[in-house]
């Protein structure tokens, strides 16, 4: 980790995906803001139960945003790129997902020999938040470079700062 084990690092916005990485960083002084996925949030153990148990060769795949008792159920945890490769990856031919439904699209294209299953049903696991993106909006976006958010010079320098320490971290 680049950052220092003696200095407090202040996770947000997710509680479950901060409990997550501290898990598998090791980390002591994080300082965990309790905000969540709603959607998330919505996924359920008995729900996970209940599809494991429609869909018995499957394996489960969960994002660490879902609650500590559904991690522990999951076959594999990852973001969105490490579930695109699991399911390229994996030699199961049938995959239940533990987040929201419409990853399921991009894993089908990612993988289109496997069966995917949501572990929570509609609508439970739809984002509504997500579903406000549209083509339209983005391509309206693009047309007309709105909404336009003006930064001062000042501030601009101090943000892209950060920024582009992430991309060294990460090697980009």
């Amino acid at each position: 980790m680049s950052i220092p084990a003696n200095r407090t690092v202040i996770f947000i916005p997710d509680r479950n995906l901060a409990r997550w990485a501290v898990g598998k960083t090791g980390r002591k002084n994080v300082v965990i803001y309790d905000g969540f996925c709603p959607t998330h949030m919505r996924i359920l153990p008995e729900m996970v139960e209940a599809a494991k148990k429609a869909h018995p060769k499957a394996v489960f795949i969960a994002h660490p945003e879902c609650r500590r008792e559904v991690l522990d159920m999951a076959d594999a945890v990852a973001s969105t790129s490490g579930m695109l490769k699991f399911a390229r990856e994996t030699p199961a031919k049938e995959i239940i997902v533990g987040t929201e439904s419409g990853m399921l699209y991009a894993l089908k294209r990612a993988a289109p020999d496997k069966q995917y299953y949501p572990a929570a049903p509609e609508p439970v696991s739809t984002c509504s938040n997500m579903k406000l993106i549209t083509l339209e909006k983005i391509l309206w976006s693009l047309e007309e470079t709105a909404p336009h958010v003006d930064v001062p010079d000042d501030l601009a320098e101090k943000a892209i700062a950060p920024i582009k320490r992430m991309l060294e971290i990460r090697g980009g």
